[in-house]
């Protein structure tokens, strides 16, 4: 590619937008259900509550009802799982199950799952299963929190996350500041409404121990690793697919029960087992997000420069950490990022989260980011106000300066070269700023509120704090070693399915890949398996026939020259592939379970 040419920040053709818009995608309930089971669950109307009875036999004699299933019949393939974050090792959820056992302990929590000929078989039959609950109190987020008399002990039982971050002297930098703000927050709960809703088709050959699994999810290598654990299967021997994905936003990058115990089905059972959430069970059991209160003081000078900051932060987690990257990322990265953009020189944050008797938390759309920029644009509007300035000259007094990056923020965040201040005045010369002004108080009586903001944006930090207690691929700025994990087996579990706009491939693009391919579009194939955010891991090849490495998504295919380390170069290049040297040790011959 010419050297004055680039595609970042360029228009560029989506590779799929055709395709899908002329109504050609394959998504994971296009698939041909010939010959498959259909599942539908029963799931919990109470918040908490214990399972006294069941009585099922009306249900399985209904008719095209091929079984109906409770956690005992799951529990013969599929034990129970726990989310547990290494760099949180306090934090534990409590075990989780397929279908609940004796308790149930959030409204829409699966408990019976009857599998049919035909989803519409199976929920018919679901109106004939019969199910006893005993009532428990529930536990909620604590509703007074931020008051004086609020006792912690009393919650601690519950209490899933405590964690603080500060530096410099936020109490006595409020004390002696000109001016003090203070405000309270509330989130409700929100959830992603993907276009298409989750959705697994799962086959499970009994023959040759193969688990396949079609499944509309953002990452497919992070499942099979899960289903691998879960039912005790090789590594080699789990295939999952992601087809074409209508939506996800973060949605869908958890492993859920009612998923799960459809997968256990297919195992139990042998039979290709689909399941599809509609709009309703989506809204009770999909990952839900951003249920927090906060309480933030800010005190800036008589030029409304800011002295310090303080945020106390509040999460309710849901009954369960979400499995397997748990629920405490809004809490986490809030007090994180809420001072990133600016200078706060002096900084006191806690977050704390509870289990609540509520569907579990997980990722949607900037974890945490939003939380945290509307909390600190809003205390810099009403800290403008009190010193009698304008919010953008408020926000222009207060940005980091460029010289202070690139680097760390004191709180941990990684910037790159920030030119807010240049942004700033080059936005403000190129609009009438007096005018939206006017044409803002004007809709504010309306009841239509407007503001600026300034929010630094990061991508994927979950990857950091989840695990799932394997050995596998190692990443290093410059380099990454692959190597066996456990049994053997090459695992890469934080490489997304990434059903975007495709922004990735264009670096790519422009460090000498093929620019007609990661330009645009979602990824770089059609299949759904073979996109990752990453790129350099499509397809590498050395170029020779004695030795390299073929990935396509699926397998892995590794041929050992004899060398002690094998660098995969970019011919085209003259150097490493994308930048990033691949070596692979000599020992690893040819990694079992790949074809």
């Amino acid at each position: 590619m010419p050297a004055d040419r680039t595609l970042i920040g360029a228009s560029a053709p989506r590779a799929s937008a055709r395709r899908t818009v002329e109504g050609l995608g394959r998504y994971t309930d296009d698939l041909d259900a010939a010959g498959a089971a259909h599942v539908a669950f029963l799931r919990s109307p109470h918040a908490h509550a214990r399972i006294l009875a069941t009585e099922l036999d009306e249900a399985r004699a209904a008719p095209g009802v091929t079984g109906v299933y409770t956690a005992q019949h799951l529990a013969a393939v599929c034990g129970p799982w726990q989310t547990r974050l290494a760099a949180l090792p306090r934090h534990v959820s409590p075990p989780q199950q397929a279908l609940a056992g004796e308790i149930v302990r959030y409204q829409g929590e699966p408990v019976v799952a009857v599998l049919a000929e035909s989803r519409r078989a199976a929920e018919s039959a679901l109106e004939l299963a019969w199910v006893e609950f005993e009532d428990l109190d529930p536990a909620i987020l604590p509703p007074d929190i931020f008051e004086p008399g609020f006792d912690p002990a009393a919650w601690e039982p519950q209490q899933a996350l405590d964690r603080s971050i500060a530096y410099g002297d936020a109490a006595a930098a409020l004390a002696g500041a000109a001016h003090v703000v203070r405000h309270r927050f509330s989130f409700g709960r929100q959830t992603a409404v993907s276009l298409e809703g989750r959705a697994v088709d799962a086959g499970f050959d009994r023959r040759t121990g193969r688990l396949t699994v079609h499944q509309s999810h953002q990452a497919p290598f992070q499942m099979q690793q899960i289903y691998a654990d879960l039912f005790g299967l090789p590594l080699g021997r789990v295939q999952v697919i992601a087809p074409d994905v209508g939506g996800a936003f973060g949605g869908k990058l958890h492993a859920l029960p009612d998923e799960i115990a459809a997968v256990a089905l297919a195992v139990l059972t042998g039979r290709r087992v689909k399941f599809t959430a509609d709009r309703l069970e989506s809204f009770l059991a999909d990952a839900h997000a951003r249920e927090a209160q906060a309480e933030a003081r800010l005190g800036v000078d008589a030029e409304g420069r800011i002295l310090g900051l303080e945020i106390e932060f509040a999460a309710g987690l849901g009954a369960y950490s979400i499995y397997p990257r748990g629920s405490v990322g809004d809490a986490l990265q809030a007090i994180q990022l809420a001072p990133a953009a600016y200078r706060v020189p002096h900084y006191a944050a806690r977050a704390r989260a509870w289990f609540q008797n509520k569907a579990p938390v997980g990722a949607y759309r900037g974890v945490g980011q939003p939380i945290a920029f509307a909390i600190m644009e809003q205390m810099l509007d009403m800290a403008a106000a009190a010193c009698g300035l304008d919010p953008a000259e408020m926000r222009r007094r207060n940005y980091r300066a460029a010289p202070e990056t690139p680097g760390p923020t004191e709180t941990g965040v990684v910037l790159e070269s920030l030119t807010t201040r240049a942004c700033l005045d080059m936005l403000l010369a190129e609009m009438d700023y007096a005018g939206l002004r006017a044409e803002q108080a004007a809709l504010r009586a309306e009841g239509v509120y407007r503001a600026s903001a300034s929010p630094p944006s990061s991508s994927s930090p979950a990857w950091a704090r989840s695990s799932t207690g394997r050995a596998g691929a190692r990443g290093r700025t410059g380099n990454l070693p692959v190597e066996p994990g456990a049994g053997r087996q090459p695992h890469l579990p934080h490489l997304r399915h990434r059903p975007g706009p495709g922004h990735a491939g264009r670096p790519r693009a422009d460090r000498g890949r093929n620019p007609r391919r990661g330009a645009g579009g979602g990824g770089d194939d059609r299949g759904g398996h073979r996109r990752h955010p990453s790129g350099f891991f499509n397809h590498l090849s050395s170029g020779e026939a004695d030795l390299g490495i073929y990935f396509d998504g699926r397998t892995w295919n590794h041929y050992d020259s004899g060398a002690e380390w094998i660098d995969f170069i970019n011919p085209e290049e003259g150097g490493s592939l994308n930048g990033v040297a691949v070596q692979i040790p000599k020992n690893a011959d040819r990694w079992p379970g790949t074809t």
